[in-house]
């Protein structure tokens, strides 16, 4: 019983310092997006499918002079899903 409530009151104290050292998390405003590059988003989706992966593509819009324009700001690799 004594070894239990140990362990229950160690488990404790590591939830306790784990949750104590979490880092500051920083809120990316619009104006910090930036575009990839055309080159980058093709090299990007060429990375994927040379690993057997599909790519996503991130999108955003930017409002521009002319309207709202759509940018990519990342590529993310996943598994493509077709077994």
């Amino acid at each position: 019983m004594k070894y239990a409530v140990a362990l229950l009151l160690l488990f404790a104290l590591f939830m306790l310092i784990g949750c104590s050292s979490k880092d500051e998390v920083e809120i990316v405003h619009h104006k910090e997006i930036y575009q990839m590059d055309r080159e980058e988003v093709i090299n990007a989706i060429n990375d994927c499918r040379s690993n057997g992966l599909r790519s996503i593509i991130n999108k955003t819009n930017i409002k521009t002079d002319s309207g709202r324009v759509p940018i990519v700001i990342n590529v993310t690799c996943a598994p493509r899903g077709d077994f």
